[in-house]
């Protein structure tokens, strides 16, 4: 295991009074079982099947939007000409003009009643929905005079403020401002909306989830050093980097680095002692220690005692966080357990979006947490994985491996990412190797694996779902092909996703064949969702090829329609 790897370590966070468990229940869908049928079984460029539920009117629209996404200086000066139009005639009259066009291509509505009949729309052709409140701020401009933030600036080799700035450069990722506990508490009202509204009007959906909206990203950024360096430690330890310590390999490097000991440190109970901590880890004296094994046990709260045993300070102990971070991270961890408990009594699935890099690690260790708790009786908590990023499929499989071993079950997105651009700039920035793929075929053939590796473990037996949220063809039909080659079902706990307004031929048609097709359904007030608009004009103008299909099977859909 390399100690660039960023594996979660599990550092338990006490929980508040909203802590408590709640019985989770499974879903039952209402689609027949039948075979699940192969790539070459579907045309994807067949147009009368891709929009046999949709009108006219509606793909003439569709057309427009994506026609408009093609040209390219409309789209890259977008932000100026609405503010300039805004100025000139209104913003009631251009916000009208947008709800018309881009927001009824690409958001369903601006709460729940108006949202209901677009998703009842993709529920008749065989498509789920995954809600996401759109609404956003931008975290351009971090504030520095917040406690949390100024406690935790010091652990990053850049500001966050320096870091936020990089993420905003063509990324395609929702951000969110934190000023204060109570931007974090307000963003858990609008969670809780949120669930809310897939219970009462998508029971079989999910509800999409940012962990940096909860907690100050300064707070993150401090966990993730800690975990990483916790893991960089165990790589040092592992000298021929084959993943796995002897009880020998482990007491040599521990007593390398750590003061065995109990005198004249902070361990006071001798936790942390070398008999102590192989106990922990090797309870049935296999012989055998792993990173899985090394991860579980570290707990935040323990980090002081085991750093005061360390022969030199480093930066180990430069990561452990103080009290009062402690104090924000439980905060943090607090508002999504409650959200968690609120899903898992609405039979409502979170999926929790990835972030950068260097907020992962902390994301990671709190969903890990968040599966081990909720998802015992169903898949209430799904993780994100970016395969552009160098070692997406190896963390997937520690992370099954790890929920096998724990006996919960492990749901997963899989996503190509969306920090490509600035994690790029940010390790130019800092001075260390991009975590992003060299090229693009390493990223294809990343998220592939990550496919097979779950279909695999789905063929098994193993407790595992998997949601494929791609706009990629070839990926989805990679998957399908496997599919039938492992002789799995439409049922068998695969997921395909798009966003709504984008690759229409793909998911129309999965849900025609009974797959489990969702769109990912973005809704809010056209005023606070005009950021999220502006990313998927820009997204669609950088996607050539796929625009230029869907455009071409919308002409010829409407041109069939109108002369037979």
């Amino acid at each position: 295991m390399m100690a660039s790897s960023l594996t979660g370590t599990r550092l338990v966070l006490r929980l508040g009074k909203r802590q408590g468990r709640l019985a989770s229940v499974s879903w039952i869908s209402a689609t027949v079982q039948s075979p699940a049928r192969a790539a070459a079984d579907i045309d994807f460029t067949d147009a009368k099947a891709v929009y046999a539920s949709r009108s006219t009117p509606e793909l003439v629209s569709a057309l427009m939007v994506l026609q408009t996404c093609r040209i390219q200086p409309l789209v890259t000066n977008a932000e100026w000409l609405l503010k300039t139009a805004k100025g000139l005639v209104g913003a009631s009259l251009v916000d009208a003009v947008v709800k018309r066009t881009f927001f009824a291509h690409f958001c369903a509505g601006e709460d729940e009643k108006t949202i209901r009949p677009k998703v009842e729309s993709l529920e008749t052709a065989g498509i789920g929905s995954i809600l996401d409140y759109a609404a956003e701020a931008d975290d351009t401009a971090i504030p520095s005079n917040t406690a949390a933030n100024t406690a935790a600036a010091a652990g990053g080799s850049v500001s966050h403020s320096v870091a936020s700035a990089a993420s905003t450069r063509q990324d395609v990722a929702r951000k969110h401002r934190y000023t204060g506990e109570e931007d974090c508490d307000a963003h858990v009202e609008v969670f809780e909306r949120c669930i809310q509204s897939v219970h009462n009007v998508s029971p079989n959906g999910f509800a999409a989830i940012k962990l940096t909206a909860l907690g100050p990203p300064a707070i993150l950024r401090r966990m993730s050093k800690a975990i990483v360096e916790v893991n960089d430690l165990f790589a040092k330890m592992d000298t021929d980097n084959d993943g796995v310590l002897s009880r020998e390999e482990f007491s040599e490097g521990y007593r390398q680095y750590f003061h065995t000991n109990d005198a004249n440190t902070g361990d006071i109970e001798g936790f942390w002692s070398l008999e102590s901590v192989l106990s922990k880890l090797d309870p049935q004296n296999m012989g055998r220690i792993d990173i899985i094994e090394w991860s579980q046990l570290l707990q935040i709260e323990h980090l002081p005692a085991l750093t005061s045993r360390c022969r030199n300070q480093g930066p180990l102990t430069q990561a452990v966080l103080s009290e009062g971070e402690i104090e924000a991270a439980n905060a943090m961890v607090e508002r999504i357990e409650h959200l968690a408990q609120l899903a898992s009594s609405l039979q409502v699935r979170l999926m929790i979006d990835a972030e950068q890099t260097y907020f992962q690690p902390a994301i990671d260790n709190t969903v890990i947490n968040l599966q081990e708790r909720h998802n015992r009786e169903a898949y209430t908590i799904f993780n994100t994985y970016q395969c552009y990023l160098k070692g997406a499929d190896d963390r997937l499989r520690t992370d099954m491996e790890r929920a096998q071993r724990r006996g919960y079950r492990f749901a997963a997105k899989v996503v190509r990412g969306a920090y490509m651009v600035s994690e790029r700039e940010l390790a130019e920035l800092e001075g260390y190797e991009s975590p992003v793929h060299n090229c693009l075929e390493d990223t294809h053939a990343c998220y592939h694996r990550a496919i097979d590796s779950c279909l695999d473990a789905i063929a098994s037996g193993q407790k595992t779902e998997l949601m494929v949220a791609s706009h990629n063809q070839r990926s989805v039909e990679h998957t399908l092909t496997r599919l039938q080659s492992l002789g799995l079902d439409q049922q068998c706990g695969v997921y395909f996703g798009q966003l709504l307004g984008m690759s229409d031929h793909l998911t129309y048609l999965l849900g025609a064949n009974s797959f489990k097709a969702y769109k990912y359904v973005p809704y809010g007030a056209v005023g606070e969702v005009m950021p999220y608009l502006l990313r998927r004009a820009q997204e669609n103008s950088s996607l050539l090829g796929s625009v230029a299909m869907e455009t071409r099977m919308l002409r010829q859909e409407i041109t069939r329609r109108a002369f037979g």
